[in-house]
């Protein structure tokens, strides 16, 4: 197993807005005291701290490719106990070096309920810090009611029976006209559920209806069948008397109009849902969308985008799952409800049933990519949208992360299809992984790399102990208000220093941050110890307690989770630790 330096490097990529939105809590750190245990050093020798005023930068774009792979048997269940050794990875065809490898196991939802701390006679019980964030996302834009309908009772009964106290849960919408933050509470849950309804910008009245992919085919590619068919309509169902060119101009400008509403819809369907993957990605613990629509056309200028929300999902642990709320429900529109028409041309039926077909597979193809590429599940063509629920929120009990830097990679943006085997084929398993990536259009830096492992320590809720790393908490009064102070105490035995003349020189950058008891960002300071000591200082250092960092905070009473975070400047070795508090 790579150390949890290595893994945050793999799992953590650019944040976009995201990412600033994180860096802003740093901009107002308070200056706090910084300590050595020993409380009289070598008067030759220096050791300053500062406080870092500015914004904290975490916007890395790592060379490095991730791809989540799930390896499952005969019997649907995964495999467990795989190698580095056992997986060979291809990049366009041609195989690449697994630079970084890693596991990441997942509990089931029931095994959070034995975390809730038991009741006390004295204080009420303490909610467990939150462990598991789903974020529900359902595409108002394309959902027509009978959908919405299934597919909300299906999020109802599921947060009613299965949301555990280490659970949070949100709920966003595509129209953006819906949003309840990640929280606990199954009343407000509840209650944005109800309020769902199709809110779709596209007409849907016009005669002849011409479909997307329709419109598509007939706009992008002259279809002469594609055109037949809204003839065909427009003068059996719609009884429009026009001659051949004037029938052509109206049908011409319909499918335009649908298709450049369409696209639009789209594409502000897949900025919502990569705000929501943005948003997820700062919230600490395992972090699961699910992503509810009967699908839509995204085009091919779209799919940059789609792929970019994948590998930032990827790099941030999120996982996305997808239920195509259509069910079974396959829609040929061989003969208009509405009307008693239906065209008595074979060919016309047959048309209508292809355009209607391959609109459907088109369609969905977006809610299969997120799926497969991000480790989730895709739940299609099966009508019980509780079972679609229980399995889109469940994430596997095993995935394996591996992450190769791809040979005379050119950054040019194209496309690189990607297949994942093993060594030695075992009979009946399947495996699941990313199926591609865009090429990088620049190359990152290390120091962005390095600000990413930082970020990935802070919302991970793993302890890294290559700078062993302890904290306490303590409550005092000074002025009439109640202060909050972490005491971070790191080892400085495993600290490595650069030589620099007689001196021995290192900063330590300690970052320590307050979540409420939702897992959201509530204030956070950094700090950092600039370490430059002759050899006789630095083993009275070495030889005492080590380093002491104090950070005081002013918060309201509540519950809080604190999570401390040290970074040496050599080796970039990472020490991260958590506590709980409560503040009467």
């Amino acid at each position: 197993m790579p150390s949890p330096v290595r893994r945050c490097i793999i799992l953590l990529g650019s944040l976009g807005a995201a990412a600033l939105a994180f860096c802003s809590i740093f901009a107002g750190a308070q200056q706090a005291p910084a300590q050595t245990a020993s409380d009289h050093p070598a008067s030759n020798s220096t050791a300053t701290k500062s406080d870092d005023q500015a914004q904290f930068k975490l916007h890395a774009e790592s060379n490095l490719v991730v791809v989540r792979v799930i390896v499952r048997d005969s019997h649907g269940r995964a495999v467990q106990n795989l190698r580095k050794e056992d997986f060979r990875l291809f990049d366009n065809g041609k195989e690449q070096a697994i630079e970084q490898f890693d596991t990441e196991a997942h509990t089931s939802a029931s095994s959070n309920s034995s975390s809730t701390p038991a009741k006390s006679e004295t204080a009420a019980p303490v909610p467990s810090s939150p462990e598991h964030f789903v974020g529900l996302y359902f595409d108002d834009l394309n959902l027509p009611f009978d959908d919405v309908v299934r597919v909300r009772d299906a999020a109802d009964r599921y947060l009613a029976t299965a949301l555990q106290p280490s659970d949070r849960a949100a709920i966003f919408t595509s129209s953006g006209e819906i949003a309840v933050d990640f929280t606990s509470d199954l009343k407000k849950l509840h209650e944005a559920l109800f309020k769902l309804r199709p809110s779709s910008r596209t007409g849907g009245t016009d005669c002849p209806d011409i479909t997307d992919y329709q419109a598509d085919r007939i706009v992008n590619h002259e279809d002469p069948d594609a055109y037949a068919v809204a003839i065909d309509d427009a003068e059996n169902q719609c009884h429009m008397l026009l001659d051949a060119k004037s029938a052509r101009i109206v049908i011409n400008d319909m499918a335009r109009r649908v298709l450049n509403q369409t696209l639009w819809q789209a594409q502000y369907s897949l900025q919502s849902l990569n705000e929501l993957v943005k948003h997820i990605s700062d919230m600490p613990g395992q972090r699961n969308i699910v992503l509810v629509s009967p699908g839509f056309l995204s085009g091919e200028d779209l799919q940059f985008q789609v792929d970019a929300m994948v590998d930032r999902a990827l790099r941030s642990q999120v996982v996305i799952s997808s239920i195509d709320s259509k069910g079974l429900a396959v829609r040929l529109q061989e003969s208009d409800i509405h009307t008693s028409y239906t065209t008595v041309d074979p060919h016309l039926l047959y048309v209508r049933r292809d355009l209607a077909l391959t609109r459907e597979r088109i369609a969905t193809s977006v809610l299969a990519q997120v799926a497969e590429d991000t480790g989730g599940e895709f739940f299609h063509n099966d009508n019980d949208m509780n079972v679609g629920m229980r399995r889109a929120t469940t994430l596997s009990e095993i995935y394996y992360i591996l992450a190769f830097a791809p040979k005379n990679l050119k950054l040019d943006g194209h496309f690189h299809t990607l297949k994942v085997t093993l060594r030695e084929k075992l009979s009946g398993v399947t495996l699941q992984a990313r199926r591609g990536y865009f090429a990088p259009k620049k190359a990152s830096s290390r120091e962005d790399e390095v600000q990413e492992e930082i970020r990935g320590a802070v919302l991970s809720r793993v302890e890294m102990q290559q700078l062993p790393l302890d904290i306490s908490t303590e409550l005092s009064k000074a002025a009439g208000k109640t202060e909050f102070s972490v005491m971070a105490h790191v080892d400085a035995r495993p600290v490595h220093f650069q030589k620099v003349g007689d001196h021995n020189v290192n900063t330590l950058t300690f970052i320590s941050t307050i979540f409420d008891r939702d897992g959201k960002w509530v204030t956070g300071q950094q700090q950092q110890v600039h370490l430059n000591l002759p050899d006789g200082a630095l083993q009275e250092l070495v030889a005492s307690s080590g380093i002491v960092v104090r950070t005081t905070f002013h918060l309201a009473p509540g519950t809080y989770t604190v999570r401390e975070v040290v970074m040496d400047s050599e080796d970039h070795h990472l020490g991260a630790a958590s506590s709980r508090a409560e503040i009467p």
